[in-house]
């Protein structure tokens, strides 16, 4: 088992075939080691194949996979599904995709924590969460909760979701560190990546290591995935942070139908 959790990983969404197969092995072999997928994804059988084909011992590796919501009520059969196209005897941390009811929340935390002593998972977690269903979590499982997986970046702080997780001892996962490509293109990053001598990339990926996030940039090429993981270099100061707080705080990019009533 690991011991130390790597807070830099690779996103998977979207990534599908070869193509996904393929970023699994750069990533593994520029010394990633924590790979997040999900049910929904598609790809958990071409994870599973990249991570083989790496010939990277699985102690060394952090899987990330999650519960799509119209399986909260097979939780242990979905969990097996995972293992099996993972090919893996364990999944490091499994979540609950998106929130439901309060109801269904419940049954299926029943499951993680089963599913967890039983050593099938190593940790548990939610994503997508508001911030009372957060709170309802982590009071039915007595704290348990591993992470919170949600959008956040740049122009999507977060910060009633990091002040509960940094009152509670429990770390936040970002996904869509970029804002889904949007910050690529935010003019006024531009003076902070050229004084780091840094892309804009890195400076959006640092900011969230430097708010103590687990973060997940999706990336398919060796390129990227290579500038990627060395944002973790890069060290911003007090007035690299003063201006970036000044920045808009409202953009959300992920808001699907079946969303709930977000907080911000």
């Amino acid at each position: 088992m690991m011991t130390t959790f790597p807070s830099l990983g690779l996103g998977t969404r979207e990534l599908t075939g070869q193509q996904c197969i393929a970023a699994v092995q750069s990533a593994l072999s520029l010394w990633y080691t924590h790979i997040d997928t999900a049910k929904v994804y598609g790809n958990e059988t071409e994870v599973g194949q990249g991570i083989q084909r790496s010939n990277i011992t699985r102690e060394k590796i952090w899987i990330t996979t999650k519960v799509w919501m119209a399986e909260y009520g097979r939780v242990k059969e979905s969990c097996e599904e995972s293992l099996q196209k993972l090919q893996t005897d364990y999944i490091d941390l499994l979540l609950l995709h998106r929130p439901t009811s309060l109801e269904e929340h419940e049954q299926a935390l029943d499951s993680l924590m089963k599913l967890q002593e039983q050593g099938k998972i190593r940790q548990f977690g939610v994503s997508n969460f508001t911030l009372a269903q957060l709170q309802h979590a982590w009071e039915y499982t007595n704290g348990k909760l591993f992470t919170q997986q949600i959008e956040y970046h740049l122009a999507l702080r977060q910060e009633a979701m990091k002040q509960f997780a940094d009152s509670h001892h429990f770390v936040l996962t970002a996904y869509s560190p970029l804002g889904h490509g949007h910050l690529l293109k935010e003019a006024r990053l531009l003076p902070l990546a050229e004084k780091h001598q840094a892309s804009v990339a890195q400076i959006c990926i640092a900011w969230l290591l430097h708010q103590g996030a687990i973060v997940i940039p999706k990336a398919s090429t060796e390129a990227r995935l290579a500038e990627n993981f060395a944002a973790q270099q890069l060290k911003l100061d007090e007035k690299d942070l003063q201006m970036i707080a000044t920045l808009p705080n409202n953009h959300r990019y992920f808001n699907p139908p079946f969303a709930p009533q977000w907080d911000d």
